[in-house]
């Protein structure tokens, strides 16, 4: 064997073993229009949960009422970890897959705690009110200030990357209660709840489309999967409407039903969870 071609087989195969970082992501099916529920994981808990989020292997994390307790449950339907939380109000962030990303508006931090429930870091942030927000898997943080219809975006140590305003088009009041982002297509969708109305971003503020459509008012109430698919929670109308970008709009692919849906968080890798009443549902697709 000459040389040069030994040597252009053993980079091949090196890159081949040192490339490798997750597992695959699952081929998309003869017919994508499939959602499987895989369990039903029964919540030991009066309320709902008061926020939501996945790993990248499709377990769930999620905050009781008033964020003073943080739990994990898996796949197989057993509790991974039950903490107390030394501060109230502390809200999960959707995405994020290397950890969970606990987000607190009163004291303006945000810390991020691993799959066994154990705090790995805390930074703090400034100039936003910040009641919800979702996570990359790079560790950009999308904060939402609803109320004032701002974002900022941080970094994993609290520094400020950019910050916009949202605005509807041609004026009225927008003031969303959740926020999803999908950084491989550059876009982020706001949900309002009051008004009935997603909107669509990219990821620096520049308006792309819009939703006139139910919402429930929970702060996990959309979610973008792998597919670059919108999830909306309608529990009025006891679905999740799955919806995809077609030409310039967007049309509602399926409804998969559940018992009044109120949150949804997907992973990566073609699985997810869905927050209904008395149940965390684990889903596949």
């Amino acid at each position: 064997m000459k040389p040069k071609r030994y040597l252009l087989i053993f980079g091949l195969a090196v890159l081949s073993c040192t490339a490798y970082i997750d597992p695959p992501r699952p081929s998309v099916r003869m017919n994508e229009k499939s959602v499987e529920i895989a369990l039903r994981y029964p919540l030991q808990i009066s309320s709902q949960v008061s926020s939501l989020a996945v790993d990248r292997s499709g377990n769930a994390c999620y905050t009781q009422a008033a964020g003073w307790v943080l739990a994990s449950a898996g796949w197989d339907g057993t509790e991974l970890f039950r903490s107390d939380l030394s501060q109230p109000r502390d809200v999960l962030i959707t995405g994020g897959a290397d950890c969970y990303w606990l987000l607190n508006n009163l004291d303006r931090k945000i810390k991020c705690f691993d799959r066994k429930g154990q705090q790995l870091s805390e930074a703090g942030f400034s100039g936003i009110s910040a009641s919800t927000g979702a996570a990359t898997i790079a560790g950009d943080i999308y904060l939402l200030d609803g109320i004032n219809a701002q974002v900022k975006v941080v970094d994993r140590s609290g520094y400020e990357l950019r910050s916009f305003r949202i605005e509807l088009s041609g004026g009225g009041v927008f003031r969303p209660g959740s926020i999803t982002v999908d950084v491989s297509r550059n876009i982020m969708a706001l949900a309002d709840s009051r008004s009935g109305i997603v909107v669509l971003y990219n990821l620096y503020g520049a308006r792309h489309s819009s939703m006139q459509i139910p919402v429930g008012n929970h702060a996990q109430a959309a979610g973008f999967d792998y597919l670059g698919r919108l999830w909306i929670c309608q529990p009025e109308q006891g679905m999740v409407g799955v919806y995809v970008y077609e030409g310039d709009q967007w049309v509602k692919q399926m409804g998969v039903p559940f018992r009044k849906p109120y949150a949804v968080a997907l992973s990566p890798f073609g699985s997810g969870v869905v927050a209904e009443d008395g149940n965390l549902a684990f889903v596949k697709f």
